[in-house]
């Protein structure tokens, strides 16, 4: 269900909604970077929102190497993202996206070949919740405040 507070300017989101922890700074690029595609060794039936919780899993040398391969996907930007910054997400919910497909030939230049592609719209940032994650989809009941 999701309410509009106009005193607040801001969009509340609560339960239960699906949920899926993804690892930095791939959960990071699909807020700030235009990462549309998750890919996953598994497809996924579900369909509709999604939340996206940060891995608390945190490997410097893995995220430098993510980063050289998201300047060669995103070309030249002024995107800034620091060790620092990634590291303030984890074990969090920072979003809500949308599924809309799962598909095995996504042309995206996020897709890795020989994965499942889910295929994410709407990306919609919401204030830091932290929680214990799971591995694949699971449950999350409690209210979300998006960032307007």
């Amino acid at each position: 269900m999701v309410k509009s507070n106009s005193t607040e300017h801001c969009l509340l989101m609560s339960g239960p909604i699906k949920a899926l922890t993804i690892r930095q700074p791939w959960a990071w690029a699909i807020f700030n970077a235009g990462k549309y595609v998750e890919n996953r060794s598994r497809p996924t039936k579900h369909r509709g929102p999604l939340a996206i919780h940060v891995s608390r899993r945190f490997v410097t040398g893995e995220i430098l190497d993510s980063a050289a391969c998201m300047r060669t996907t995103m070309g030249p930007s002024d995107i800034e993202m620091t060790v620092a910054m990634l590291k303030n997400q984890l074990g969090c919910i920072i979003g809500i996206v949308d599924v809309v497909d799962c598909v095995c030939d996504s042309a995206s230049p996020w897709a890795i070949p020989g994965q499942w592609h889910w295929v994410l719209r709407n990306p919609r940032r919401v204030r830091p919740v932290p929680i214990v994650g799971r591995l694949g989809l699971f449950d999350y009941t409690a209210e979300l405040e998006m960032i307007p």
